[in-house]
């Protein structure tokens, strides 16, 4: 008999257990003003490589193999209506770079990268210059700032429900493909864009409870025009791999964030442009490869 009641006993508490298991809301955007300053610890590496033909001329190949850590300072200078940062400065701190597996100095410690919104044009400098071709692509994959009419994470990736962990949702394709045109991808579908985000687990980060997210997103898309490309040159094919770990505290309130990031994008284009006074054909392939790690911590 007892061990009947203890067999009941074990029931029910497991029967409660489950059905208390704690939901909660989901709010990837934390909004940003002007004037928010965060420490950054942050380390990328980038592999890519462009192969350029010009009629059946042997193709020229440029490659980049180049990783940076950092720390530094970023301070929020403006924000869009919605709280996205629009306009940020990045003081380093510390940093260490390799390029082609060998030392490299294109950052210092000191050196000041400043990002900003200019007429929907992204500007970014650093110390007050145009980047150098390492430099450029090390911040183009590493920092973002958003124009005015970018939609937030929560309206791209997240859900209006209540969540406990293990829920997955589909991501807004139709409001993504809207943005990414907007941004200069033009003709991308809903169709071509697809991903999911999943509510982990619950954890800690700088000691407050957090939620940790996993998101994957997958975009295969062809005939369309690729941003800073000339209108004579279309877009083959363009395809994006991408996956990421994200935690974020549980109050809404707190803008501390861990942030893990892998993507992969393959793309062909092509087309006739004018050449010293001739027509020829171009044809462009690029494989490129990108990972980072960044943590986010409001100076106060």
């Amino acid at each position: 008999m007892t061990s009947l009641r203890l067999l009941i006993a074990i029931f029910f508490s497991t029967l409660l257990s489950v059905r208390a298991e704690e939901t909660y809301e989901v709010r990837l955007h934390r909004p940003a003003k002007a004037g928010d300053r965060f420490r950054i610890a942050a380390k990328i590496a980038i592999e890519s490589e462009t192969s350029t033909t010009f009629d059946n001329e042997d193709a020229d190949v440029e490659k980049m193999n180049a990783a940076c850590k950092l720390t530094g300072e970023l301070g929020v200078v403006a924000v869009t209506p919605k709280g996205l940062v629009s306009e940020l400065k990045l003081k380093i701190s510390d940093v260490e770079c390799v390029n082609d597996s060998a030392k490299a100095d294109f950052f210092k410690s000191g050196d000041v990268i400043h990002l900003r919104y200019d007429r929907e044009e992204k500007v970014v400098e650093v110390n007050g210059d145009e980047p150098d071709e390492l430099q450029g692509a090390v911040i183009d994959d590493l920092l973002s700032v958003a124009s005015d009419t970018e939609p937030t994470d929560d309206e791209v990736y997240g859900t209006k429900e209540k969540v406990a962990p293990g829920a997955e949702w589909p991501m807004n394709s139709e409001l993504a493909a809207k943005s990414w045109s907007e941004e200069g991808f033009e003709g991308m579908k809903a169709g071509d864009i697809k991903g999911t985000t999943k509510f982990v687990e619950t954890t800690t980060l700088d000691g407050q409870s957090a939620l940790r997210f996993r998101g994957v997103l997958k975009v295969s898309s062809a005939k369309m025009k690729m941003p800073r490309n000339p209108d004579e040159i279309k877009t083959k094919h363009f395809s994006m791999e991408a996956s990421d770990d994200t935690e974020i505290p549980v109050d809404p309130a707190a803008v501390s964030s861990r942030v893990k990031l892998q993507v992969k994008i393959e793309a062909e284009s092509g087309g006739k442009i004018d050449r010293d006074g001739e027509t020829v054909k171009v044809n462009i392939k690029t494989r490129h490869r990108y990972a980072y790690e960044i943590a986010e911590t409001p100076v106060k």
